[in-house]
């Protein structure tokens, strides 16, 4: 059984991968290598049992504790309801569920302006934060910071 604490995963803990933004990842086993936290959102290094289809290697890819379950599938409910979005959402959206913020318009992030969201969604289509996070640049941004971080190379 994966060890937690504080509703955290451990390093070493063996995970499986419930979901991911891309769904290059479902059902795939690995390895807690570290975790960061980072205003509050804890993500973790996994270091999955087999190379990525994507790129052949096996440098560990930052995953969300809502992304994990315990490999013996023990919920981490207690580390989703640990995260705090407060400081990325405007006031009106901190209190709504996850499912709703996918739906909401990307001007419910603190910082963006109704002109930012318009510009937005002229260049590059984007209406909602579910948008934002599946637009195939941002995810291309992740993935070389990702692989940049963990010192992978080309």
């Amino acid at each position: 059984m994966a060890t937690q604490h504080s509703g955290q995963f451990a390093a070493g803990a063996r995970v499986t991968v419930r979901d991911d933004a891309a769904h290059h990842h479902v059902g795939r086993t690995g390895t807690v290598v570290s975790s960061r936290n980072t205003v509050g959102i804890i993500v973790y290094a996994v270091r999955l049992d087999r190379a990525t289809e994507t790129t052949g290697k096996s440098a560990p890819v930052e995953m969300f504790a809502s992304e994990l379950t315990a490999s013996a599938d023990i919920a981490v409910r207690d580390a989703v309801a640990a995260t705090n979005l407060a400081p990325f959402l405007d006031r009106a959206w901190e209190d709504h569920e996850f499912a709703d913020l996918l739906h909401a318009p990307v001007d419910a992030l603190q910082g963006v302006s109704a002109d930012d969201a318009a510009l937005l969604r002229s260049a590059l289509g984007i209406r909602t934060i579910h948008d934002l996070a599946a637009n195939r640049f941002v995810v291309a941004a992740q993935s070389i910071t990702k692989f940049a971080d963990a010192g992978t190379r080309r």
